[in-house]
């Protein structure tokens, strides 16, 4: 595997799966150039190894720290520790705030997913904000994107990211 970057995913257990799913995006859009840890992936922690030593471990390995925020996470102690850990470790911290909102992160294969579809079909039925990203400038963008009011990060960092967020939220 050529990992060229580390991601480490903040979550509260409740919330599992959708860090999942977030995992499965960023495994299937990047590919082998990231890592990516999620302490309740059971294929990524071993029989009798100590959890609490491998959370504590896992953000000083990454290159960056995602914050899956919700109304429910932002009142849990975790989220926070991990991310005063990881500014104090210097490590990128890019917060994903996921209630009432999508974030679609558009890889090389995003443009023909039915699902994808479907998601953004289901975010302006519920009136939800839009938020997309292309991993690469090159990625087609779905056309369930097209003229639903998404703002646009116009690349794929933590800048580019926090003031897509901005964007959407003035």
């Amino acid at each position: 595997m050529s990992v060229e970057r580390r991601v480490f995913l903040s979550h509260i257990h409740e919330e599992k799966e959708i860090a999942a799913v977030l995992k499965g995006i960023i495994d299937t859009q990047i590919g082998n150039k990231v890592y990516c840890f999620l302490s309740d992936d059971r294929f990524q922690t071993r029989a009798g190894e100590n959890w609490l030593d491998r959370i504590k471990t896992e953000p000083s390995k990454a290159n960056v720290v995602i914050l899956m925020l919700s109304e429910q996470s932002v009142r849990r102690h975790w989220v926070h520790l991990e991310a005063g850990a990881a500014w104090i470790m210097g490590r990128t911290v890019m917060p994903v705030y996921y209630s009432g909102l999508l974030l679609c992160i558009v890889g090389k294969e995003t443009w023909k997913s039915r699902w994808v579809r479907w998601e953004v079909e289901k975010a302006v039925e519920l009136e939800k904000r839009i938020i997309a990203v292309k991993v690469e400038k090159n990625c087609k963008t779905p056309d369930a994107l097209l003229r639903v009011g998404a703002t646009w990060a116009l690349s794929f960092n933590f800048a580019a990211i926090k003031n897509a967020f901005k964007d959407a939220y003035i």
